[in-house]
């Protein structure tokens, strides 16, 4: 029986020495590309349906975007896009994890700014002859400019080092405005945690306000009874 493998491909820049892990049911197997400028490592594979594409990315601001081969360096509709993700130094902590539905080539590019140009490109289950991937990367070496979804979508986030990061959540826009979505669930419980603050200070205050308004109220109303004994006696002495 054959089960769910999980394709790891490393979006690479800066001559970072790095290795691919295939993981197969009983077989474990490793790929070292060696150094590698602007690139995918591997930059072509193959994946059968309901199998999980894992993108790994190092220094460098790096995206991964689904395209089409007519239309190089620009992005498919409905496509997977994974925002732009970084590391200040070796792996970031967090993986782009795409599940591939057919059989069907799926092309795909950085969409930082040259990246694609200089063949930061890939294809999964490339076709066996006409549209290469030494086609797709050519083309894409004459467009003008790269082009980037406006939204993440088609993936999860997972932590790197996770197998079952298909699981791990959804991929949120506020990733790709930022630029990065490692630590983004940190910071808005973060911002959570610091907004209840002032909440409980302002019930506390609430309170406080109530009970000296009551406290007042008390005071003036035992003032006005005082002042009206004081004028019923008053009448019947000087009656």
């Amino acid at each position: 029986m054959v089960g769910r493998k999980h394709r790891h491909i490393l979006c690479d820049a800066h001559h970072q020495s790095s290795s691919t892990i295939i993981n197969r049911p009983m077989k474990h197997l490793e790929f070292s590309p060696g150094n590698n400028g602007l690139s995918f490592s591997p930059n072509s594979t193959t994946a059968a349906k309901g199998d999980t594409v894992v993108f790994h990315f190092f220094p460098g601001k790096h995206s991964v975007a689904q395209g089409a081969f007519d239309s190089p360096c620009a992005p498919l509709s409905n496509g997977f896009y994974s925002g732009y993700l970084d590391s200040s130094s070796g792996e970031s902590e967090t993986t782009f994890v795409v599940t591939v539905n057919d059989t069907n080539p799926i092309w795909y590019y950085c969409s930082q700014v040259s990246h694609c140009q200089n063949g930061m490109v890939g294809v999964i289950n490339p076709p066996s002859s006409g549209n290469t991937l030494e086609a797709y990367s050519a083309a894409s070496a004459k467009t003008q400019k790269s082009t980037a979804p406006n939204n993440v979508a088609g993936g999860v986030f997972a932590k790197a080092g996770d197998s079952s990061s298909s699981a791990s959540g959804s991929a949120s826009a506020t990733a790709s405005a930022s630029g990065s979505a490692s630590g983004s669930a940190s910071a808005t419980s973060a911002t959570a945690t610091a907004s209840g603050t002032p909440t409980g200070s302002a019930s506390a205050s609430a309170a406080s306000a109530t009970k000296t308004g009551v406290a007042s109220s008390l005071n003036k109303g035992q003032f006005l009874n005082i002042f009206a004994a004081f004028d019923f006696v008053a009448y019947f002495l000087f009656l």
